[in-house]
This record gives structure tokens, C-alpha cells and sequence, in this order.
């Protein structure tokens, strides 16, 4: 900490003399998970009226700026609102106090104010900066979305969840010109980070109340959270997971010494009753389906296969030879 007020940030003609608001936000949930520990030791209050020295009731919805109202013009970040309202909103699932639900409500509000449909949905890092949907807005977009689905029942907040979460998905297929762990921004200039993927459990989470969900495994090699059908899927509750059949067995005759088939084959040429193609693919199906009927959130008897062409092919073999699958689109 920089004690010397001359040596301290002096940006756009103020001295920052005072916290930001993101370190309020760490303090109240420290203090909100000190008082779990501590019922009595009343902490939460006095931070919620310290946060109001940076309310800023501008539409379209009221929020909180980034530091102290009377001392600068406001600048909005969402996340910095959305850890209010995770910390609001896991304090009211414990003490069931209607401040706290309010209080949660009012940053879910606000930041759904930040979301829109580019990239198939997420939230915008700074109100007004369309620039980039970063992982530091859409990861705890994400857990707002889920807390509010727990306290209401409203199944739109889940829904709403699984819109937010579209652009913290890792990349499906590997791009040697993209730096490793990104995304495209929004305005098609540049990347930005992915590493918020532990959301995804906290996402899964949410169903632990709920019914197991039923799961489509599309096969492809480039299918992303923007896709139509994905969307689609998505909005009737339906789980979606990529077989990425590429990383599997390239999809070159030639290449037919690499991959599955030429791991199997210890890189020597293939030999003509020897798999091809397609049956690799759908012996990685069945490897994949091991795995998914072991996940506790999704229901193991309705998992299916869609897929388009070769893959298509793929995904009738792949039920053919193995009866678990419960449907397939082709």
C-alpha cells in the first residue's frame, strides 16, 4: 500500500485517496463468509453502507461505480457488481433476509443490462466498452445467474445461466494462430482470456436440485457456443457436449497411420479389414459415453447422437454398435 499521498495514482486530474470498489467487494464477502463461521458478528452491515458511497442510481439500471460517487464521474464495471450480488445472494440462501435478496436482485438487473447476443451471448466488461466479453464479467455472470435461479425457482435465471456461460467455453478446435486459452473478442480485433472454465462446474451445479438433464453429443470438429443448434438445445434444457472426431483420427486417407488407428497400428500403413475411419470415431463415441453416464447431473438413459454427413455415418455406427445410446439424429 502507498501511504505518501504524492506517490499515490493520480489519474484524470483526482488523487485515489480511497478504495476501489473491488476491494470492497473482497472485503464483503470475507465478511460474509467470517459471519458464517460467526452469526453474531455483524460485519455485512456496515460494508453495505460503505457501498453506498459508490451507488450510482444512472440508468438504465442503478449500479455501482468503480469508486466513490462525489469524487469522480462514475465508471460501471460489471463484475465488479456481480461479486455484490454473489455475496448478497449467498448471504440470503443462508440468513433468508429480504435486504439481501433485493440487494442481489438489484446487481442481476443491472447486469443483464451489460448482456447481448454477440458471440451467442454473455456480458460486456465495462458499461459502455463493447469491446470485449471477458471471463472476469462472464464467469461471475454466470454464478449471479445460478444464485438467483436458487432463490426464485425461476427457471429463465438457469436459462439465462446457460446464455451467459456460451463465451467462457474453451475453444473447440485448436487454431495455431490463436494464443493458447482464448477467444475471439467481439469486435473481431483480438483475444481474450478463457481461464475461468472451473464456472462450468459451478454451471453443472446448478442441476444438483434439479432434474438430471437429458444430452445430445453433436460429432464435428468446429462447433461453437454461437451455433444455432446448440442455442436451441440449450433453451429447452438440454445439455450439449462436442465429440471433437478429428483430434480423434484425422480425416485423411492417407493419415490413417496416425491417430487412433495409427497408434493401434504402431504407425504402420493400414491394412484393408483393418478399421477406417468412421469405426474410430464411433469406437470414441462409446469411449466418450463411458464417461458421460458416470456424471451425476446428467441422465444416463437419454444421451444421443446428432450429426451431419461423414459424421452422420458416424453417428448411426456408433449406435448401432453400441445399444446405450438412447437416440440418434442424422
Amino acid at each position: 500500500m502507498v501511504v505518501d499521498p504524492a506517490q499515490r495514482e493520480n489519474k484524470n486530474g483526482y488523487l485515489r485517496e480511497y478504495s476501489y470498489l473491488w476491494s470492497l467487494c473482497a472485503l464483503y464477502q470475507a465478511a460474509n463468509e467470517i459471519e458464517k463461521l460467526d452469526p453474531k458478528a455483524n460485519l455485512m452491515g456496515p460494508l453495505v453502507k460503505n457501498l453506498s458511497n459508490y451507488y450510482d442510481p444512472a440508468p438504465p439500471k442503478p449500479g455501482y461505480s468503480d469508486y466513490i460517487m462525489k469524487l469522480k464521474p462514475g465508471e460501471r464495471y460489471y463484475d465488479d457488481n456481480e461479486w455484490i450480488g454473489i455475496t448478497a445472494l449467498d448471504a440470503y440462501a443462508r440468513k433468508k433476509q429480504k435486504s439481501d435478496l433485493e440487494l442481489g436482485k438489484a446487481m442481476y438487473d443491472f447486469v443483464l443490462t451489460g448482456y447481448d447476443e454477440v458471440l451467442g451471448g454473455g456480458i460486456y466488461w465495462k458499461e459502455g466498452d463493447k469491446n470485449s466479453k471477458n471471463t472476469c464479467s462472464n464467469g461471475p455472470g454466470v454464478l449471479v445467474a445460478l444464485q438467483m435461479y436458487q432463490a426464485t425457482k425461476d427457471y429463465q435465471q438457469l436459462l439465462k445461466s446457460l446464455k451467459i456461460r456460451l463465451p467462457v467455453l474453451p475453444p473447440l478446435v485448436d487454431d495455431p494462430n490463436r494464443p493458447q486459452n482464448t477467444i475471439p473478442r467481439s469486435n473481431g480485433t483480438g483475444y481474450t482470456d478463457t481461464q475461468g472454465r472451473s464456472y462450468m462446474r459451478s454451471l453443472w451445479g446448478a442441476w444438483i436440485n434439479y432434474d438430471q438433464v437429458p444430452l445430445i453429443v453433436i460429432v464435428s470438429s468446429n462447433v461453437s457456443g454461437n451455433n444455432q443448434t446448440v442455442k436451441l438445445l440449450n433453451s429447452e434444457g438440454w445439455a450439449v457436449a462436442v465429440f471433437d472426431a478429428i483430434s480423434l483420427q484425422p480425416d485423411i486417407g492417407a493419415g490413417l497411420y496416425r491417430g487412433i488407428i495409427g497408434l493401434v497400428n504402431k504407425g504402420q500403413p493400414r491394412k484393408p479389414e483393418d478399421w477406417g475411419t468412421i469405426r474410430a470415431w464411433s469406437w470414441g463415441l462409446s469411449k466418450a459415453l463411458d464417461y458421460l453416464q458416470t456424471e451425476k447431473n446428467i441422465n444416463s438413459k437419454q444421451i444421443g447422437i446428432q450429426g451431419h454427413s461423414r459424421w452422420g455415418k458416424t453417428a448411426m455406427l456408433a449406435t448401432a454398435m453400441d445399444t446405450r445410446w438412447a437416440v440418434v439424429f442424422s
